[in-house]
C-alpha cells in the first residue's frame, strides 16, 4: 500500500484541517517514528484551535473501556482506563500507539475510528490514530488493512529541520546548545530510528528492549539534564549521553563534545568583554569546528534581549571577517537567526553589522546568502 509521504509542517497543517473541518466519514492516519512529536504536534493544534483531545493511550486501554460494555449500562461513566475528561463527546478522538496493541483493540479501535462511538457516547469531532512502526513491545502486532482503508493514511518524515525551528522558538529553553550544535553538524543521522516499514514489522530497525535511542524527544530529554549539569549536577557528560541517546549516538555526542573546554565565555560575550578563541598553540590536536559551533549556538541561547543578540553578533561577524569563524558556520548562523526569539530585530541588527564590517559587495552577497530561506527572504 502506498502511503503519502509528508514534512513536519504539513502534518500540522492536515491535523489543523481535520480538527477544523473533521471528516464526515472515516479516519486519518499518521506513521512516523519514536519521539518525532507525532502526539506533541496534535495537542498543540488542538490547543491553538481550542479543541478537548481524548487522547487514548492503545496498549492501555481494554475493549470494555472502548465499547462501554465493561460496566452496567447505568454507569457508563465509569472506566478502567479512559478518565472523565476523555469522555467528552465534543474531543478529538485520538489512538496514540495503536500498532502496539494486540488485535483485539485493533478490531475495537477500527469501529471507534471509523464510527466515531466511544464507550457509549457518539463523538462529532475529528478521529485520528497514531502508529509508531519501530516501537517494542510484546503486544505490537500489523494493522489490520481495514484501518487504512477507511480514511487518510501519512507517513511523517521528521528532520533536523523541524527540530532546529522548534528548538530556536517555543522550545528555546529546552534544547542545550551543544545538542544543537551536534545535531546541526551531523543532520538526521543520530535523529531518529531509521528504514522502517509501515505497515509491517519484517526487516524494521529496532532499537534493543530497554535500550535508549536517539529520537528528538531523547535529544530534548538529553538537554535537559545538560542543562542542569550547567547548574552543578555532578555527573559526567558521557554518563548522560549513553543514558539518553545510547551507544552509538552516545559516542558520537561525547566525542564531539569533548572540545566544549575550549568554548569561549559566552556571558563574557554578551556583556561586551573581548573574548578570543584559545589560541591555535594551544589547540593541539583540536578540531576547532564543533568548538566554533558549540560557541554560536550557545550565544543563540544565551542572547536574551536585542542589546545582547547584537553584542554577541558584532562578535561572530568581527570573528567570521578575522577567519576565526567559518563562513559555512557564520551563514548558518545567519540562516538560523529568523527562527529564533530574536526574529522581531534581526534584520535591522544583522543588516547594520553587515555593513559595518564588510566592504558593500561582501555585505550584499551575505543579504543574498541569508534570503536563501524562506523565514530569512520574511525577515529582510
Amino acid at each position: 500500500m502506498a502511503l503519502n509521504q509528508i514534512s513536519f509542517e504539513t502534518y500540522l497543517n492536515i491535523l489543523e484541517s481535520i480538527v477544523t473541518n473533521p471528516p464526515k466519514n472515516g479516519c486519518t492516519g499518521f506513521f512516523g517514528g519514536p519521539g518525532v512529536a507525532k502526539t506533541q504536534g496534535l495537542q498543540s493544534v488542538c490547543a491553538k484551535m481550542g479543541k478537548s483531545l481524548s487522547l487514548v493511550v492503545s496498549p492501555l486501554v481494554s475493549v470494555g473501556d472502548l465499547m462501554g460494555c465493561a460496566f452496567p449500562d447505568y454507569d457508563t461513566s465509569r472506566t478502567v482506563f479512559l478518565g472523565t475528561e476523555l469522555l467528552d463527546e465534543k474531543s478529538v478522538i485520538a489512538f496514540d500507539e495503536l500498532n502496539n496493541a494486540d488485535k483485539t483493540i485493533h478490531n475495537a479501535a477500527c469501529t471507534v475510528l471509523e464510527t466515531g462511538w466511544l464507550h457509549k457516547r457518539k463523538f462529532e469531532e475529528a478521529r485520528v490514530w497514531m502508529a509508531n512502526p519501530t516501537a517494542v513491545s510484546e503486544l505490537a502486532d500489523t494493522l489490520p488493512r481495514i484501518l487504512m482503508n477507511r480514511g487518510d493514511c501519512y507517513i511523517l518524515n521528521y528532520t533536523i529541520a523541524d527540530l532546529m525551528k522548534f528548538a530556536l522558538n517555543e522550545g528555546r529553553e529546552r534544547f542545550h546548545p551543544y545538542v544543537l550544535a551536534f545535531l546541526q553538524e551531523t543532520g538526521d543521522r543520530y535523529l531518529q530510528v531509521k528504514k522502517f516499514t509501515p505497515t509491517e514489522h519484517d526487516g524494521v530497525e529496532i532499537p534493543e528492549l530497554d535500550m535508549p535511542f536517539p529520537s528528538p524527544r531523547s535529544w530534548e530529554r538529553l538537554s535537559e539534564r545538560l542543562h542542569r549539569r550547567d547548574n552543578g549536577l555532578n555527573i559526567p557528560m558521557s554518563t548522560l549521553a549513553y543514558a539518553n541517546v545510547g551507544d552509538t549516538a552516545g559516542k558520537a555526542f561525547t566525542d564531539y563534545t569533548a572540545y566544549s573546554e575550549y568554548v569561549p565565555s559566552v556571558r563574557d560575550v554578551i556583556n561586551g568583554k573581548e573574548v578570543n578563541f584559545p589560541e591555535k598553540s594551544k589547540l593541539d590536536g583540536v578540531i576547532l569546528g564543533p568548538v566554533q559551533c558549540m560557541t554560536v549556538f550557545s550565544l543563540l541561547s544565551v542572547a536574551a534581549s536585542k542589546k545582547e543578540f547584537q553584542v554577541g553578533s558584532d562578535w561572530i561577524v568581527r570573528k567570521t571577517q578575522a577567519g576565526e569563524i567559518g563562513r559555512d558556520l557564520f551563514r548558518t548562523f545567519l540562516q538560523m537567526c529568523p527562527g529564533t526569539a530574536h526574529k522581531p530585530y534581526f534584520a535591522p541588527v544583522v543588516r547594520d553589522l553587515l555593513d559595518k564590517h564588510f566592504p558593500k559587495k561582501e555585505a550584499e552577497a551575505w543579504v543574498r546568502e541569508i534570503v536563501k530561506t524562506a523565514a530569512s527572504a520574511q525577515a529582510f
